[in-house]
């Protein structure tokens, strides 16, 4: 996976206004009404972004608005990830599984570098074991290598006093 990130395609295999799905894949796309029309007749793939790459939020969202207005226009179609058909379920778990490594990876850097603040102590509380969980609070509350703002550390508090034991 470079920077540029993973190709996504649709391919429409069946269309019932395909006047509107020409204006929509000329918004979601850099192809020509032409290319599209080509493309449609053809049933071949229109790229429409590449997600995983420096702007996959962004184009995670035009692609997903696609698909949404793709559904409500009744066609039919493939998506096509780094060139390989995946069904709609496969393609939103591999976005959901991004998403998560993201929040998990934005979770710990916070915590290792020593200032985490009430949304990562509470991710903290649903993916770790109870007991790193507690040690966590104890180390927030004496400032032992952690540095956090009044409201985090209230918080920390009241969460340890109503911690099981």
């Amino acid at each position: 996976m470079s920077d540029r990130g993973t190709p996504v395609a649709i391919r429409v295999v069946s269309v019932d206004k395909e006047v509107a799905v020409i204006k929509l894949f000329r918004v979601a796309s850099n192809a020509t009404v032409s290319d599209i029309r080509k493309a449609l007749s053809r049933q071949t793939a229109i790229p429409v972004g590449s997600v995983f790459g420096l702007d996959h939020d962004e184009i995670e969202q035009s692609i997903l608005a696609v698909l949404r207005q793709l559904d409500g226009l009744g066609s039919t179609y493939e998506i096509i990830v780094d060139g390989k058909p995946e069904s709609r379920q496969y393609f939103n778990n591999i976005l959901q599984r991004s998403r998560d490594i993201e929040l998990q990876t934005q979770m710990m850097t916070n915590l290792e570098i020593g200032e985490p603040d009430i949304e990562t102590l509470e991710w903290l509380q649903r993916e770790s074991p109870g007991d790193v969980f507690r040690d966590t609070l104890e180390q927030v509350i004496r400032g032992d290598g952690y540095y956090v703002d009044t409201e985090t550390l209230a918080w920390a508090k009241h969460q340890l006093g109503n911690a099981e034991p």
